[in-house]
């Protein structure tokens, strides 16, 4: 990496470093992985600084790098998972989502086929 990127990621980590570290302190709520994490952000960010576009603010796009980096720590601690509501019942008496767009369909096709009357 040249000197001038190197220049650079030094004064965007003595700027940003302090705001990221707080950041993903708030994601995580532990202090030693959020310095973990906030290593791990500014190593993405002296690997990536020559593809920093400009278009938006240095900042933004370092956060959006410690976001990324913390959910693939949330991810690899399985604190994070997906699932799907398939496998719940939910009882309710209220009609579900899709029944609520079905009917709204079927109301649709209705009202388009219908002549207004006057």
């Amino acid at each position: 990496m040249s000197d001038h990127y190197s220049i650079r990621f030094q004064k965007v980590y003595e700027e940003y470093s302090d705001k990221v570290y707080g950041y993903l302190l708030l994601l995580t709520g532990k202090k030693e992985v959020a310095e973990d994490l906030t290593q791990e952000t500014f190593l993405r960010v002296y690997k990536h600084i020559h593809q920093f576009n400009g278009d938006s603010q240095i900042f933004t796009w370092i956060v959006k790098i410690a976001r990324n980096v913390a959910i693939d720590h949330l991810r690899r601690r399985r604190r994070l998972c997906f699932f799907s509501l398939d496998k719940y019942v939910i009882e309710s008496h209220q009609p579900s989502p899709v029944e609520i767009i079905v009917k709204g369909r079927r109301h649709h096709s209705f009202t388009r086929g219908s002549k207004p009357s006057n």
